[in-house]
């Protein structure tokens, strides 16, 4: 999938990535880049009325090629989101609005069977923390709707325009959002699924079973040997309340000075934030023989702290991430595989089911994960030296 993880400089202006577009996903690689764009227009890097840089240029910043970026030009050219002028180049379109159509021009709806619109709202911070995962949710909730007879609108929140818009039949709140904006929503009585929510949270939802695949990578590392375990997460967060309970039911020490808490007001890109984690850790006494990030580009930072402080994984540390988003590496991380497109379909059915009039679902829709062993997982350390490297 896509990821537009930022580069944060000490005395400069913020730059992006340009190597995240996956060759080798299953979606393609137009289709990663057209939702890219889109995020990236939400967010204001490519500003409303502003020329769009040349394809050459877009080319370099993306990492692919200008084939490539012609077509998702093209693709949101169709959708209303660019406007072109034969002589002077293509604009981000100008009239200021909380949301695009994200709608597959390749899909045609017949006419008199729109169903209506459904919204799919992140806040922006989340969606700057880890964009890959929230895309592939994206691409399932699209297919979904196109499948449906739905329009889809595509909103990144801010923290000054939370904006309930109207002629929306429902809305998917990924991630979370800001508690005034659901509220609105809520006194409105608007349909409403909360998907893929990064804390715990006591709403209806539709998610991955986080539960039972934290309980799974904690038991394997401890069938490795693996007794001190260090954690890179959110607190109160599904994955983090079943990490210490099954650490406590497999007889583990729980450790305080191996577990770093992101949070939500502070949240840096995953790849930054893995890094900075595990440099703190790295400056304890002593250190754990195995970590759990919160996802798969946390973890990659992570490995890249233990890498420039000279200590080997897995020879030293263990290293286990979630989702299996794909980034590429020449260090593959042992994961906690999920299907995330189909919980982006999951939430569709049931923001539809919603609309239609049946009860709102008291529980949580959970989609199961798979362990995915590769080469950032070995045996335990059985060296006692904090700084044995």
């Amino acid at each position: 999938m896509i990821d537009s993880d930022r580069v944060f400089e000490e005395n400069g202006p913020v730059r992006f990535k340009s190597r995240q577009l996956l060759t080798r996903s299953p979606e393609p690689v137009r289709e990663q880049l057209r939702i890219l764009m889109l995020g990236e227009i939400e967010r204001g890097a490519f500003l409303r009325g502003a020329k769009l840089p040349s394809e050459r240029e877009l080319a370099i910043r993306f990492g692919t090629s200008r084939t490539t970026v012609r077509q998702a030009i093209e693709s949101l050219v169709e959708g209303g989101v660019l406007v072109r002028s034969p002589s002077k180049g293509t604009f981000v379109a100008g009239a200021p609005s909380a949301s695009w159509p994200v709608q597959d021009p390749n899909t045609v709806i017949p006419a008199g069977t729109l169903q209506g619109t459904l919204g799919f709202v992140i806040s922006e911070e989340i969606f700057e923390f880890v964009s890959v995962g929230y895309n592939r949710i994206l691409l399932g909730v699209q297919k979904s709707c196109q499948q449906s007879g739905y329009r889809l609108l595509f909103h990144v929140l801010t923290d000054d325009a939370p904006i309930v818009e109207g002629g929306v039949a429902g809305y998917m709140v990924v991630g979370g959002a800001p508690r005034r904006f659901l509220e609105r929503l809520r006194a409105a009585n608007t349909p409403l699924v909360m998907v893929d929510l990064l804390l715990d949270d006591r709403s209806a939802s539709v998610g991955i079973d986080y539960e039972s695949g934290m309980r799974q990578a904690v038991t394997y590392l401890h069938t490795l040997g693996h007794r001190r375990i260090g954690f890179i997460g959110f607190p109160n967060s599904q994955k983090y309340i079943a990490f210490w309970q099954t650490m406590s039911s497999l007889g583990m020490r729980y450790e305080p000075r191996w577990v770093v808490f992101l949070q939500l007001p502070d949240l840096q890109s995953s790849m930054l934030s893995g890094y900075r984690s595990m440099q703190s850790i790295l400056a304890m006494d002593s250190l754990p023989t195995a970590m759990i990030a919160t996802n798969d580009v946390v973890a990659l930072g992570a490995n890249d702290a233990l890498a420039v402080a000279g200590i080997k994984v897995p020879e030293r540390i263990s290293i286990m991430g979630f989702d299996d988003l794909g980034v590429e590496s020449d260090r593959p991380i042992t994961t906690m595989r999920t299907d995330s497109a189909e919980v982006g379909r999951l939430a569709v059915r049931a923001l539809i089911d919603q609309i239609r009039g049946a009860p709102r679902n008291s529980g949580r829709l959970t989609v199961p994960t798979e362990l995915v062993i590769r080469g950032s997982t070995a045996a335990a350390f059985q060296g006692e030296g904090a700084a044995t490297k």
